[in-house]
């Protein structure tokens, strides 16, 4: 804001910096902090379905498992690159089983 020229002790002004560093530690960068991990909501299968379900193309904010999607400081900032994409994969449980990692992937990269 000093760099701007913008008049700090200006009452419209003066709580800007606070409210700023407010802003990245309580939401932009909240997800950071271990105890603001989301919970997990589990159901009963009582159907028996066995398959795979795979949800796509949902807007978010932060992800563990499998996560593609533009990165905000490369699009942004640095060398305003729009069309790279990041990607972050682990896997665990059944998708250790290279079959059915394997199908899965299939079927994610499958843009239909």
């Amino acid at each position: 804001m000093r760099t701007l020229g913008l008049n700090l002790f200006d009452d419209s002004l003066c709580e800007t910096p606070k409210r700023t560093a407010k802003m990245f530690v309580n939401e932009i960068f909240s997800g950071l902090n271990p105890n603001n991990k989301p919970e997990i909501s589990l159901f009963e299968n009582t159907c028996g379905y066995k398959k795979m379900l795979i949800k796509k193309d949902i807007t978010l904010y932060s992800t563990y498992a499998l996560l593609e999607a533009d990165h905000l400081c490369v699009a942004a900032r640095g060398v305003n690159d729009t069309n790279s994409k990041t990607f972050t994969a682990t896997y665990s449980g059944q998708f250790g089983n290279d079959t059915i990692r394997k199908k899965f992937l299939s079927h994610i990269q499958n843009r239909s």
